[in-house]
Protein backbone atom coordinates (compact mmCIF):
# COMPACT_ATOMS: atom_id res chain seq x y z
CA UNK A 1 0.00 0.00 0.00
CA UNK A 2 1.07 3.60 -1.01
CA UNK A 3 3.37 5.03 2.15
CA UNK A 4 1.01 7.52 2.62
CA UNK A 5 -1.76 5.73 4.29
CA UNK A 6 1.60 3.57 6.35
CA UNK A 7 1.68 7.07 7.72
CA UNK A 8 -1.45 7.93 8.45
CA UNK A 9 -2.49 4.64 9.96
CA UNK A 10 1.13 4.93 11.92
CA UNK A 11 -0.02 8.02 13.47
CA UNK A 12 -3.14 5.61 15.18
CA UNK A 13 -0.41 3.49 16.09
CA UNK A 14 -0.85 0.68 13.87
CA UNK A 15 1.91 -0.66 11.57
CA UNK A 16 1.84 -2.57 8.59
CA UNK A 17 1.37 -6.28 9.09
CA UNK A 18 0.40 -7.95 5.31
CA UNK A 19 -1.16 -6.90 2.39
CA UNK A 20 -4.52 -8.74 1.65
CA UNK A 21 -4.58 -7.27 -1.89
CA UNK A 22 -1.59 -5.76 -3.06
CA UNK A 23 -2.78 -5.07 -6.81
CA UNK A 24 -7.05 -4.30 -7.74
CA UNK A 25 -8.89 -7.02 -6.48
CA UNK A 26 -12.41 -7.15 -8.76
CA UNK A 27 -15.76 -6.19 -6.71
CA UNK A 28 -17.38 -9.62 -6.06
CA UNK A 29 -20.73 -9.41 -7.48
CA UNK A 30 -22.79 -10.57 -4.77
CA UNK A 31 -21.53 -7.83 -2.38
CA UNK A 32 -23.09 -4.88 -4.79
CA UNK A 33 -26.61 -3.22 -4.03
CA UNK A 34 -29.60 -5.39 -5.87
CA UNK A 35 -30.32 -3.07 -8.62
CA UNK A 36 -26.82 -3.04 -9.48
CA UNK A 37 -25.99 -6.82 -9.60
CA UNK A 38 -25.35 -8.79 -12.55
CA UNK A 39 -26.11 -11.81 -10.67
CA UNK A 40 -29.26 -13.40 -9.13
CA UNK A 41 -29.86 -13.03 -5.30
CA UNK A 42 -30.28 -10.09 -2.40
CA UNK A 43 -26.89 -9.20 -2.35
CA UNK A 44 -24.48 -9.25 1.23
CA UNK A 45 -22.17 -7.12 2.83
CA UNK A 46 -19.78 -9.77 3.49
CA UNK A 47 -16.60 -9.65 1.76
CA UNK A 48 -14.86 -12.32 0.28
CA UNK A 49 -11.32 -12.52 0.81
CA UNK A 50 -10.16 -15.80 -1.16
CA UNK A 51 -7.78 -14.10 -3.10
CA UNK A 52 -5.61 -13.04 -0.38
CA UNK A 53 -6.08 -16.59 1.50
CA UNK A 54 -2.36 -17.18 1.06
CA UNK A 55 -1.39 -14.05 3.39
CA UNK A 56 -4.31 -14.01 5.72
CA UNK A 57 -2.82 -18.07 6.48
CA UNK A 58 0.30 -16.05 7.62
CA UNK A 59 -1.18 -13.05 9.45
CA UNK A 60 -3.69 -15.45 11.50
CA UNK A 61 -2.11 -19.20 11.66
CA UNK A 62 -3.99 -20.15 15.01
CA UNK A 63 -7.01 -19.60 13.90
CA UNK A 64 -6.71 -21.02 10.70
CA UNK A 65 -5.46 -24.19 12.53
CA UNK A 66 -8.41 -23.89 15.18
CA UNK A 67 -10.81 -24.05 12.51
CA UNK A 68 -9.47 -26.43 9.69
CA UNK A 69 -7.23 -28.98 12.33
CA UNK A 70 -9.11 -28.61 15.15
CA UNK A 71 -12.58 -28.32 14.28
CA UNK A 72 -14.13 -24.99 16.02
CA UNK A 73 -16.52 -23.22 15.53
CA UNK A 74 -15.56 -20.38 13.43
CA UNK A 75 -17.12 -17.68 15.38
CA UNK A 76 -15.19 -18.48 18.27
CA UNK A 77 -12.15 -17.41 17.33
CA UNK A 78 -13.14 -14.61 14.76
CA UNK A 79 -10.86 -11.37 14.86
CA UNK A 80 -12.52 -7.67 15.43
CA UNK A 81 -11.15 -5.70 12.67
CA UNK A 82 -11.35 -2.00 12.21
CA UNK A 83 -11.83 -1.45 9.14
CA UNK A 84 -10.03 2.58 7.20
CA UNK A 85 -11.21 4.23 4.14
CA UNK A 86 -9.73 7.68 2.83
CA UNK A 87 -12.10 10.44 2.85
CA UNK A 88 -11.16 11.94 -0.33
CA UNK A 89 -11.13 8.44 -1.90
CA UNK A 90 -14.87 7.76 -0.80
CA UNK A 91 -16.08 11.40 -2.36
CA UNK A 92 -13.79 10.76 -5.28
CA UNK A 93 -16.27 7.58 -6.07
CA UNK A 94 -19.44 9.72 -6.27
CA UNK A 95 -19.17 10.81 -9.74
CA UNK A 96 -18.01 7.68 -11.41
CA UNK A 97 -21.35 6.47 -9.80
CA UNK A 98 -24.07 9.22 -10.65
CA UNK A 99 -22.28 8.98 -14.05
CA UNK A 100 -23.15 4.80 -14.01
CA UNK A 101 -26.61 5.05 -12.64
CA UNK A 102 -27.50 7.99 -15.03
CA UNK A 103 -26.64 5.43 -17.85
CA UNK A 104 -28.64 2.62 -15.61
CA UNK A 105 -31.62 4.49 -14.89
CA UNK A 106 -33.17 1.35 -13.62
CA UNK A 107 -30.64 0.73 -10.91
CA UNK A 108 -31.87 3.44 -8.23
CA UNK A 109 -28.69 4.26 -7.57
CA UNK A 110 -27.13 7.63 -6.77
CA UNK A 111 -29.08 10.20 -6.53
CA UNK A 112 -29.40 14.15 -4.41
CA UNK A 113 -31.43 12.25 -1.23
CA UNK A 114 -28.96 9.43 -1.67
CA UNK A 115 -25.62 11.70 -1.68
CA UNK A 116 -26.73 13.73 1.29
CA UNK A 117 -27.22 10.80 2.89
CA UNK A 118 -23.27 9.59 2.16
CA UNK A 119 -22.41 12.75 3.32
CA UNK A 120 -24.68 12.65 6.46
CA UNK A 121 -22.69 9.21 6.95
CA UNK A 122 -19.17 10.62 6.33
CA UNK A 123 -19.99 13.29 9.13
CA UNK A 124 -21.02 11.19 11.46
CA UNK A 125 -18.52 8.94 11.19
CA UNK A 126 -15.91 11.24 12.16
CA UNK A 127 -12.58 12.02 10.40
CA UNK A 128 -8.99 11.50 12.19
CA UNK A 129 -6.12 12.76 9.31
CA UNK A 130 -8.77 12.53 6.02
CA UNK A 131 -9.39 8.62 7.63
CA UNK A 132 -12.94 7.45 8.48
CA UNK A 133 -13.71 3.84 9.70
CA UNK A 134 -16.09 0.61 10.64
CA UNK A 135 -15.55 -2.52 11.87
CA UNK A 136 -16.41 -5.78 11.65
CA UNK A 137 -15.24 -9.43 12.06
CA UNK A 138 -12.44 -11.73 10.25
CA UNK A 139 -14.10 -15.17 9.97
CA UNK A 140 -13.48 -18.12 8.24
CA UNK A 141 -16.65 -20.31 6.73
CA UNK A 142 -15.90 -23.87 5.97
CA UNK A 143 -16.75 -25.19 2.70
CA UNK A 144 -15.66 -28.93 1.58
CA UNK A 145 -13.63 -29.50 4.35
CA UNK A 146 -11.46 -25.98 3.42
CA UNK A 147 -11.88 -22.45 5.31
CA UNK A 148 -12.81 -19.43 3.55
CA UNK A 149 -11.93 -16.50 4.63
CA UNK A 150 -14.41 -13.45 4.60
CA UNK A 151 -14.93 -9.90 6.46
CA UNK A 152 -18.18 -10.37 8.27
CA UNK A 153 -20.43 -8.89 10.55
CA UNK A 154 -19.96 -4.87 9.56
CA UNK A 155 -21.79 -2.28 11.95
CA UNK A 156 -25.09 -2.55 10.25
CA UNK A 157 -25.83 1.19 10.76
CA UNK A 158 -21.92 2.15 9.54
CA UNK A 159 -20.29 3.00 7.03
CA UNK A 160 -19.86 0.31 5.24
CA UNK A 161 -23.12 -1.00 4.70
CA UNK A 162 -24.72 2.44 4.11
CA UNK A 163 -21.92 4.79 2.23
CA UNK A 164 -19.29 2.27 0.57
CA UNK A 165 -21.66 -0.46 -0.87
CA UNK A 166 -23.42 2.51 -2.45
CA UNK A 167 -20.96 3.71 -4.16
CA UNK A 168 -19.30 0.10 -5.72
CA UNK A 169 -19.84 -0.62 -9.22
CA UNK A 170 -19.63 -3.91 -10.94
CA UNK A 171 -16.06 -2.96 -12.34
CA UNK A 172 -14.98 -1.14 -9.14
CA UNK A 173 -12.19 -2.72 -7.37
CA UNK A 174 -10.23 -2.52 -4.14
CA UNK A 175 -6.80 -2.92 -2.18
CA UNK A 176 -6.40 -3.95 1.20
CA UNK A 177 -3.66 -4.29 3.93
CA UNK A 178 -3.70 -5.40 7.14
CA UNK A 179 -1.94 -3.69 9.86
CA UNK A 180 -1.88 -4.04 14.02
CA UNK A 181 -0.83 -2.25 16.99
CA UNK A 182 1.29 -3.25 19.89
CA UNK A 183 -2.16 -4.12 21.55
CA UNK A 184 -2.04 -6.79 19.09
CA UNK A 185 -5.30 -5.07 17.49
CA UNK A 186 -5.57 -5.52 13.70
CA UNK A 187 -6.59 -2.70 11.26
CA UNK A 188 -7.26 -3.18 7.52
CA UNK A 189 -7.29 -0.41 4.90
CA UNK A 190 -8.78 0.20 1.79
CA UNK A 191 -8.50 2.20 -1.69
CA UNK A 192 -11.42 1.93 -3.70
CA UNK A 193 -10.80 2.52 -7.31
CA UNK A 194 -11.16 0.71 -11.07
CA UNK A 195 -9.50 -2.30 -12.28
CA UNK A 196 -10.23 -2.11 -15.79
CA UNK A 197 -9.67 2.10 -15.90
CA UNK A 198 -5.91 3.25 -14.93
CA UNK A 199 -6.80 6.86 -15.49
CA UNK A 200 -8.82 6.68 -12.58
CA UNK A 201 -7.17 8.89 -9.46
CA UNK A 202 -8.29 6.69 -6.67
CA UNK A 203 -7.21 9.53 -4.03
CA UNK A 204 -6.06 12.84 -5.59
CA UNK A 205 -6.06 14.82 -2.56
CA UNK A 206 -4.35 12.26 -0.32
CA UNK A 207 -1.73 11.33 -3.20
CA UNK A 208 -1.10 14.44 -4.79
CA UNK A 209 1.63 16.75 -3.94
CA UNK A 210 0.76 18.21 -0.47
CA UNK A 211 0.85 22.32 -0.32
CA UNK A 212 3.95 22.63 2.07
CA UNK A 213 2.74 24.73 4.92
CA UNK A 214 4.30 28.28 5.17
CA UNK A 215 7.11 27.03 7.65
CA UNK A 216 10.23 29.13 7.49
CA UNK A 217 13.18 28.16 9.98
CA UNK A 218 13.01 24.97 12.59
CA UNK A 219 10.47 24.36 14.31
CA UNK A 220 12.14 23.51 17.60
CA UNK A 221 15.74 24.66 18.26
CA UNK A 222 17.91 25.38 21.42
CA UNK A 223 20.26 28.51 21.03
CA UNK A 224 23.56 27.41 23.11
CA UNK A 225 26.53 28.84 24.18
CA UNK A 226 28.91 30.35 26.97
CA UNK A 227 27.15 32.91 29.26
CA UNK A 228 26.73 36.38 28.17
CA UNK A 229 27.12 35.18 24.31
CA UNK A 230 23.69 36.61 23.10
CA UNK A 231 21.56 33.60 23.32
CA UNK A 232 18.26 35.69 24.33
CA UNK A 233 19.14 38.73 22.13
CA UNK A 234 18.98 35.64 19.24
CA UNK A 235 15.96 34.72 20.73
CA UNK A 236 14.63 38.40 20.38
CA UNK A 237 15.35 38.74 17.04
CA UNK A 238 13.60 35.26 16.21
CA UNK A 239 10.34 36.60 17.57
CA UNK A 240 10.99 40.26 16.51
CA UNK A 241 7.56 41.26 14.91
CA UNK A 242 5.10 38.66 16.29
CA UNK A 243 2.20 38.84 18.37
CA UNK A 244 2.86 38.79 22.15
CA UNK A 245 -0.49 36.75 22.20
CA UNK A 246 1.23 33.84 20.49
CA UNK A 247 4.42 34.26 22.78
CA UNK A 248 4.44 31.69 25.55
CA UNK A 249 7.70 32.10 27.72
CA UNK A 250 8.94 29.89 30.68
CA UNK A 251 12.17 29.30 32.27
CA UNK A 252 13.00 25.76 33.66
CA UNK A 253 14.94 25.19 36.95
CA UNK A 254 15.34 22.44 39.21
CA UNK A 255 12.09 22.07 40.99
CA UNK A 256 10.38 22.33 37.67
CA UNK A 257 7.93 19.82 36.56
CA UNK A 258 5.36 18.20 34.43
CA UNK A 259 2.66 20.08 36.29
CA UNK A 260 4.22 23.58 36.09
CA UNK A 261 4.82 22.51 32.35
CA UNK A 262 1.54 21.00 31.30
CA UNK A 263 -1.07 22.18 33.93
CA UNK A 264 -2.67 20.27 36.80
CA UNK A 265 -5.86 20.01 39.18
CA UNK A 266 -5.69 23.28 41.19
CA UNK A 267 -8.39 24.35 44.53
CA UNK A 268 -10.35 27.61 43.27
CA UNK A 269 -12.87 29.24 45.37
CA UNK A 270 -16.62 29.44 43.65
CA UNK A 271 -19.02 30.46 45.55
CA UNK A 272 -17.39 30.76 48.71
CA UNK A 273 -16.80 26.78 48.41
CA UNK A 274 -13.28 25.65 47.33
CA UNK A 275 -13.43 23.42 44.52
CA UNK A 276 -11.11 21.96 42.30
CA UNK A 277 -10.40 22.63 38.01
CA UNK A 278 -7.63 21.94 35.87
CA UNK A 279 -4.76 24.57 35.46
CA UNK A 280 -2.95 25.11 32.42
CA UNK A 281 0.36 25.89 32.19
CA UNK A 282 2.15 27.45 29.62
CA UNK A 283 2.47 24.32 27.43
CA UNK A 284 -0.88 23.76 27.55
CA UNK A 285 -1.82 27.58 26.99
CA UNK A 286 0.59 27.87 23.43
CA UNK A 287 -0.75 24.21 22.10
CA UNK A 288 -4.23 25.87 22.24
CA UNK A 289 -3.30 29.35 21.44
CA UNK A 290 -1.30 27.26 18.07
CA UNK A 291 -4.12 25.26 17.05
CA UNK A 292 -6.83 27.98 17.37
CA UNK A 293 -5.01 30.37 15.49
CA UNK A 294 -3.47 27.77 12.65
CA UNK A 295 -2.43 30.81 10.50
CA UNK A 296 -0.11 32.63 12.89
CA UNK A 297 3.23 31.50 14.07
CA UNK A 298 2.60 30.37 18.01
CA UNK A 299 6.15 30.68 20.08
CA UNK A 300 6.77 28.78 23.27
CA UNK A 301 10.05 30.26 24.66
CA UNK A 302 11.34 28.15 27.11
CA UNK A 303 14.75 29.87 28.88
CA UNK A 304 17.37 27.85 30.55
CA UNK A 305 16.61 24.52 29.63
CA UNK A 306 18.91 22.04 30.94
CA UNK A 307 18.75 23.64 33.96
CA UNK A 308 15.22 21.42 34.31
CA UNK A 309 14.95 17.65 34.28
CA UNK A 310 13.68 17.43 30.69
CA UNK A 311 12.61 14.15 31.08
CA UNK A 312 10.47 14.74 33.81
CA UNK A 313 9.04 17.55 32.86
CA UNK A 314 8.23 16.65 29.23
CA UNK A 315 7.23 13.40 29.78
CA UNK A 316 6.08 11.19 26.47
CA UNK A 317 5.39 14.85 25.06
CA UNK A 318 9.12 14.58 23.77
CA UNK A 319 7.47 12.30 21.04
CA UNK A 320 5.27 15.16 19.47
CA UNK A 321 8.44 16.78 18.64
CA UNK A 322 9.37 14.57 16.24
CA UNK A 323 7.60 16.72 13.08
CA UNK A 324 6.93 15.59 9.39
CA UNK A 325 8.02 17.70 6.56
CA UNK A 326 4.36 19.39 6.71
CA UNK A 327 5.64 20.75 10.62
CA UNK A 328 2.91 18.45 12.17
CA UNK A 329 3.78 15.16 14.94
CA UNK A 330 5.00 12.07 13.00
CA UNK A 331 3.44 10.23 16.05
CA UNK A 332 0.37 10.95 18.08
CA UNK A 333 0.33 10.65 22.40
CA UNK A 334 -2.93 9.68 24.29
CA UNK A 335 -3.53 12.68 26.43
CA UNK A 336 -4.06 11.88 30.09
CA UNK A 337 -7.39 12.80 31.10
CA UNK A 338 -7.34 15.53 32.90
CA UNK A 339 -5.26 17.33 29.92
CA UNK A 340 -7.83 15.72 27.61
CA UNK A 341 -10.81 16.67 29.21
CA UNK A 342 -9.83 20.30 29.47
CA UNK A 343 -8.87 20.51 25.39
CA UNK A 344 -12.14 19.28 24.81
CA UNK A 345 -13.92 22.45 26.33
CA UNK A 346 -10.66 24.93 24.92
CA UNK A 347 -11.23 23.62 21.71
CA UNK A 348 -13.50 24.05 19.08
CA UNK A 349 -14.66 23.82 15.42
CA UNK A 350 -11.38 22.54 13.30
CA UNK A 351 -9.03 22.97 15.86
CA UNK A 352 -10.58 19.68 17.58
CA UNK A 353 -8.08 18.46 15.54
CA UNK A 354 -5.48 19.28 18.49
CA UNK A 355 -7.60 16.02 20.99
CA UNK A 356 -8.68 14.25 18.25
CA UNK A 357 -9.71 10.64 19.54
CA UNK A 358 -8.16 11.69 22.89
CA UNK A 359 -4.71 11.94 21.20
CA UNK A 360 -2.03 15.38 21.05
CA UNK A 361 -0.29 16.58 17.64
CA UNK A 362 1.90 19.73 17.45
CA UNK A 363 0.35 21.73 14.65
CA UNK A 364 2.56 23.01 12.24
CA UNK A 365 2.84 26.38 13.04
CA UNK A 366 4.13 25.79 17.01
CA UNK A 367 7.76 26.81 17.59
CA UNK A 368 9.66 25.87 19.94
CA UNK A 369 12.75 27.71 21.19
CA UNK A 370 15.29 27.18 23.95
CA UNK A 371 18.35 28.73 25.00
CA UNK A 372 21.29 26.34 27.03
CA UNK A 373 24.08 27.88 28.86
CA UNK A 374 26.99 25.32 28.31
CA UNK A 375 28.72 26.31 31.86
CA UNK A 376 25.28 24.76 33.31
CA UNK A 377 25.65 21.46 30.81
CA UNK A 378 25.72 19.35 33.57
CA UNK A 379 23.08 20.32 36.03
CA UNK A 380 20.36 18.20 34.07
CA UNK A 381 22.38 16.39 31.34
CA UNK A 382 19.79 15.77 28.26
CA UNK A 383 19.24 11.92 26.75
CA UNK A 384 20.15 11.56 22.89
CA UNK A 385 16.67 10.93 22.37
CA UNK A 386 15.51 14.45 23.64
CA UNK A 387 18.66 15.81 21.84
CA UNK A 388 17.92 14.48 18.45
CA UNK A 389 14.82 16.17 17.81
CA UNK A 390 16.16 20.21 18.23
CA UNK A 391 17.68 21.78 16.09
CA UNK A 392 20.89 23.39 17.47
CA UNK A 393 22.59 26.74 16.74
CA UNK A 394 25.91 27.60 18.60
CA UNK A 395 25.86 31.55 19.66
CA UNK A 396 29.71 32.13 19.02
CA UNK A 397 31.80 34.53 20.95
CA UNK A 398 32.74 37.94 19.33
CA UNK A 399 35.78 39.64 19.69
CA UNK A 400 35.38 42.75 17.25
CA UNK A 401 34.71 45.84 18.15
CA UNK A 402 31.48 46.27 15.45
CA UNK A 403 29.43 44.39 17.48
CA UNK A 404 27.77 46.43 19.86
CA UNK A 405 30.03 44.91 23.32
CA UNK A 406 32.90 46.10 21.09
CA UNK A 407 32.00 49.73 22.68
CA UNK A 408 31.87 48.53 26.53
CA UNK A 409 34.74 49.46 28.96
CA UNK A 410 35.87 48.33 32.13
CA UNK A 411 36.97 51.04 34.43
CA UNK A 412 39.15 50.55 36.91
CA UNK A 413 40.82 53.51 39.33
CA UNK A 414 39.85 56.09 35.77
CA UNK A 415 41.63 54.01 33.44
CA UNK A 416 39.54 52.12 30.34
CA UNK A 417 39.78 48.83 29.48
CA UNK A 418 38.08 47.38 25.94
CA UNK A 419 35.68 44.83 27.63
CA UNK A 420 36.19 42.40 23.80
CA UNK A 421 39.84 42.89 24.45
CA UNK A 422 39.84 41.61 28.30
CA UNK A 423 37.30 38.96 27.37
CA UNK A 424 39.29 37.57 24.31
CA UNK A 425 42.42 37.34 26.63
CA UNK A 426 40.41 35.98 29.70
CA UNK A 427 38.41 33.24 27.48
CA UNK A 428 41.89 31.84 26.52
CA UNK A 429 42.79 31.55 29.76
CA UNK A 430 39.70 29.64 30.51
CA UNK A 431 39.86 27.26 27.70
CA UNK A 432 43.95 26.88 28.86
CA UNK A 433 42.89 26.23 32.19
CA UNK A 434 39.41 23.75 31.69
CA UNK A 435 40.55 22.25 28.44
CA UNK A 436 36.89 23.35 27.44
CA UNK A 437 35.28 26.48 25.73
CA UNK A 438 31.60 26.09 28.60
CA UNK A 439 32.87 28.02 31.29
CA UNK A 440 33.89 31.48 29.07
CA UNK A 441 31.93 34.45 29.01
CA UNK A 442 29.84 35.75 26.51
CA UNK A 443 29.98 38.75 24.85
CA UNK A 444 26.73 40.42 26.90
CA UNK A 445 28.00 38.99 30.43
CA UNK A 446 27.96 42.67 30.61
CA UNK A 447 25.14 44.63 29.60
CA UNK A 448 27.23 48.13 29.12
CA UNK A 449 30.32 49.81 30.62
CA UNK A 450 30.99 48.76 34.26
CA UNK A 451 32.43 50.47 37.52
CA UNK A 452 35.38 48.55 39.21
CA UNK A 453 32.91 47.82 41.65
CA UNK A 454 30.19 45.92 39.28
CA UNK A 455 33.92 44.19 37.98
CA UNK A 456 35.08 42.54 40.85
CA UNK A 457 31.48 41.69 42.00
CA UNK A 458 29.98 40.34 38.56
CA UNK A 459 32.99 39.23 36.54
CA UNK A 460 35.98 38.35 38.66
CA UNK A 461 33.05 36.42 41.61
CA UNK A 462 32.14 34.27 38.26
CA UNK A 463 35.87 33.81 37.26
CA UNK A 464 37.10 32.95 40.82
CA UNK A 465 33.93 30.71 41.55
CA UNK A 466 33.48 28.82 38.07
CA UNK A 467 37.10 28.75 37.11
CA UNK A 468 39.79 29.43 39.51
CA UNK A 469 38.61 28.36 42.88
CA UNK A 470 39.82 24.67 42.53
CA UNK A 471 42.72 25.60 40.83
CA UNK A 472 43.87 27.88 44.17
CA UNK A 473 47.26 27.42 45.26
CA UNK A 474 48.75 25.69 41.74
CA UNK A 475 50.38 27.23 38.69
CA UNK A 476 47.25 26.56 36.90
CA UNK A 477 44.87 29.14 38.32
CA UNK A 478 45.42 32.35 36.96
CA UNK A 479 43.59 34.18 39.63
CA UNK A 480 47.50 36.48 39.60
CA UNK A 481 48.69 40.34 39.67
CA UNK A 482 51.45 40.97 38.11
CA UNK A 483 53.82 41.01 35.02
CA UNK A 484 53.10 37.78 33.03
CA UNK A 485 57.56 37.56 33.12
CA UNK A 486 57.62 37.14 37.00
CA UNK A 487 54.48 35.10 36.91
CA UNK A 488 52.66 37.26 38.76
CA UNK A 489 51.62 37.35 42.38
CA UNK A 490 48.40 34.53 43.12
CA UNK A 491 45.43 36.04 44.74
CA UNK A 492 42.10 35.00 45.95
CA UNK A 493 38.83 36.62 45.51
CA UNK A 494 38.56 37.57 49.41
CA UNK A 495 41.14 39.63 48.79
CA UNK A 496 39.49 41.91 46.74
CA UNK A 497 37.85 42.87 49.74
CA UNK A 498 40.02 42.91 52.22
CA UNK A 499 40.77 46.33 53.50
CA UNK A 500 44.34 45.58 54.22
CA UNK A 501 45.23 45.41 50.64
CA UNK A 502 44.80 47.59 47.53
CA UNK A 503 42.08 46.06 45.60
CA UNK A 504 42.56 48.30 42.78
CA UNK A 505 45.88 46.96 42.53
CA UNK A 506 45.35 43.86 42.01
CA UNK A 507 42.71 44.69 39.59
CA UNK A 508 45.20 46.48 37.83
CA UNK A 509 48.18 44.01 38.19
CA UNK A 510 45.64 41.32 36.59
CA UNK A 511 45.02 43.23 33.64
CA UNK A 512 48.36 43.28 33.22
CA UNK A 513 49.24 39.88 33.80
CA UNK A 514 46.40 39.39 31.25
CA UNK A 515 48.44 41.59 28.30
CA UNK A 516 45.43 43.66 28.61
CA UNK A 517 46.41 47.05 28.52
CA UNK A 518 44.70 50.68 29.06
CA UNK A 519 43.00 52.37 26.74
CA UNK A 520 46.50 55.11 25.48
CA UNK A 521 49.03 52.25 27.08
CA UNK A 522 48.53 49.98 24.49
CA UNK A 523 51.41 51.34 22.23
CA UNK A 524 53.66 51.68 25.67
CA UNK A 525 53.43 48.07 26.02
CA UNK A 526 53.74 46.79 22.76
CA UNK A 527 57.38 48.78 23.10
CA UNK A 528 58.04 47.02 26.34
CA UNK A 529 57.59 43.73 24.60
Amino acid sequence: MEQIYSDKLGKLGYTHYADIFRDWEQVKDEILIPLRKQGSGNGTIHVFLGAGDAALRNAFPEYYTAVEGLNEEPSTGAIPITHYFSRSNIINLIGPCCEYDYRHLDTGGINQERINTLFTHLTQEGVVDGLVKTSSQFKLSMAAGKARPYFKNFQPEGLFPNVIRQLLLPQSAYKISLYKNDEGEFAAFWLLGFSSDPTFDSDPIALSTPIAPNISGSLQTIYFGAPGCGKSHKVAEVLAGGDEENIFRTTFHPDYDYASFVGCYKPEMEEGEIKYAFTPQVFTNAYVRAWTHPNEKVYLVIEEINRGNCAQIFGDLFQLLDRKDDGTSYYYIRADKDLADYLQHALSGDAKRGIEEGNLCLPSNLHIIATMNTSDQSLFPMDSAFKRRWDWEYIPINYSDKVKSGQFMITINGKNYKWVTFLEAVNLRIQDLTHSEDKQMGNFFIKGNITEEVFKSKVMAYLWHEVCKDEYRTQRNFFRSGERAGNGEEFSFNQLYDEDIDSTKLLQGFMAYLGVSAIGEESAGEENE
